[in-house]
């Protein structure tokens, strides 16, 4: 009887420090694929709307995109080398200025020239994203329309795009290196983007899809203007 007491404890003992043992550590691929997948759906969240200017950001989607480049922040500031600390420095100002921008256009600009006090605070929107919004039913007073300050938001807006496909080329590979210059990196760090891309792709696959879903942003919100526009009956 006391064999099988010892055994029993013996059997629990064991079972009771399996289950403690600590969970497998996360490599940087699984990183860095947690933080591409959060790219991916908080700006589904914030952004994806079949007019971006015709409606507000709401309060909790702002703090989901706040919170996301947040992250993503912490996420390069141990990993990147110098070289990499200019370009995704940049990408980051980008994305609070695209959200605030779109922001802006429709709280300022858009929002005053609605005739009611619920489409003022919220916007119109498509009863589903595949759906088309019925302008013929929105009432706005186009004369309120602060169509100068669209145009000028949306041409910063713009310029954003020469930036982004910039810090993009210097992410990609350039092509062999001579054994002089792998030499040389190997003593004194990687020079270019595309150097240090190369010692660590998941770091510059999450920068390069950063940039990609800001600058899909920032063409919608051009094709979105041009809609509103036909749709209002001022194109």
């Amino acid at each position: 009887m006391k064999q099988i007491n010892i055994f029993s404890l013996v059997v629990f003992v064991l079972l009771n420090c399996t289950t403690q043992l600590p969970a497998k550590a996360k490599t940087e691929q699984d990183i860095a694929n947690d933080n591409l997948k959060a790219i991916v759906s908080n700006h589904t969240r914030v952004f994806s709307k079949e007019n971006l200017l015709l409606s507000t950001i709401a309060t909790e989607d702002h703090q989901a995109w706040v919170t996301l480049l947040q992250n993503l922040k912490d996420y390069v500031r141990n990993r990147q080398p110098e070289v990499l600390r200019y370009p995704s420095n940049t990408l980051f100002q980008i994305a609070e200025q695209v959200e605030d921008t779109i922001s802006s256009i429709f709280t300022e600009d858009i929002a005053p020239a609605f005739t009611s006090e619920k489409a003022q605070r919220e916007g119109i929107s498509a009863s589903g994203i595949t759906q088309k919004i019925d302008y013929a039913k929105v009432g706005i007073d186009t004369n309120k329309l602060n169509m100068s300050a669209i145009v000028t938001k949306l041409a910063r807006l713009k310029n954003f795009k020469k930036s982004i496909a910039e810090i993009q080329n210097s992410l990609k590979p350039f092509g062999k290196k001579s054994f002089a210059q792998r030499a040389q990196e190997l003593v004194g760090g990687a020079k270019t983007a595309a150097s240090a891309c190369e010692k660590k792709p998941e770091l510059c696959k999450v920068l390069d899809t950063l940039a990609t879903v800001l600058d899909a942003t920032i063409d919608k919100a051009v094709r979105d203007f041009e809609k509103m526009k036909t749709g209002f009956g001022l194109a």
